[in-house]
């Protein structure tokens, strides 16, 4: 096919299956895709942060006006405007007016300071984590957050998570663990062994009266003897 060249190679030499010669034939992501259609945005969503951000921010926009941040409530098209017009030396008081909250992570908040793009003020976060399925999810999974919130959101979820695991762990040890289920023979040899111990208690009263017969007879037997 087009691409390709003699013997299972692409056109520039590379081997059929390298990534060199996929390369080659795919030059666009959307060659992969029907088009740049629903499948195609799909992708880009499922493998593109920036693609995601630029689409979650033009549809907050179109619909309230500005992005805000759904755990504080901060304006954050507005932080980064004023952040940006301010003095780097007069950064930090605005921040700890809007999102005080961000200083307990030095490292964010100094790139805030020093650098205040929306990129290092927010970020979109899957509502329904990835791990539970949300990776699959479309634009509608996806809210903004400040780094701050974003951050607070991930540590609360990872230490649920922890607890879970450990609870789950715990249950597992103090659970017995369970009887493999019987064979058909192993099934058989128990209501054999079952019906021979309730015929054997079902005998037991009339064993008990031949014994005691048979010990009344050796007495009165030993007694008529020691008369004689």
């Amino acid at each position: 096919g087009e691409g390709e060249g003699e013997g299972g190679h692409s056109a520039d030499g590379a081997p059929e299956h390298s990534c060199r010669a996929w390369g080659v034939r795919y030059e666009r992501v959307a060659d992969l895709t029907c088009g740049e259609g629903e499948c195609f945005q799909a992708w880009v969503l499922r493998r593109n942060p920036s693609a995601v951000r630029h689409k979650l921010r033009k549809a907050y926009v179109a619909a309230v006006g500005s992005l805000f941040c759904q755990g504080c409530g901060v304006d954050l098209l507005r932080l980064a405007s004023a952040l940006k017009a301010l003095p780097v030396d007069e950064r930090q008081q605005l921040l700890r007016q809007r999102v005080p909250h961000l200083e307990q992570w030095a490292g964010k908040w100094t790139r805030a300071i020093c650098e205040p793009t929306e990129g290092h003020l927010w970020e979109a976060d899957h509502i329904r984590e990835v791990r539970h399925g949300g990776g699959e999810a479309g634009l509608a999974n996806f809210q903004p957050l400040c780094v701050a919130c974003h951050q607070l959101k991930t540590n609360r979820n990872s230490a649920a998570e922890a607890r879970r695991r450990r609870q789950a762990a715990f249950q597992e040890r103090e659970t017995p663990p369970s009887s493999p289920p019987l064979t058909p023979t192993q099934l058989s040899a128990a209501r054999k062994r079952d019906a021979s111990a309730g015929s054997a208690a079902a005998d037991e009263p009339r064993r008990r009266r031949r014994t005691s017969a048979l010990f009344s007879k050796c007495v009165v037997s030993s007694e008529g003897e020691s008369s004689d």
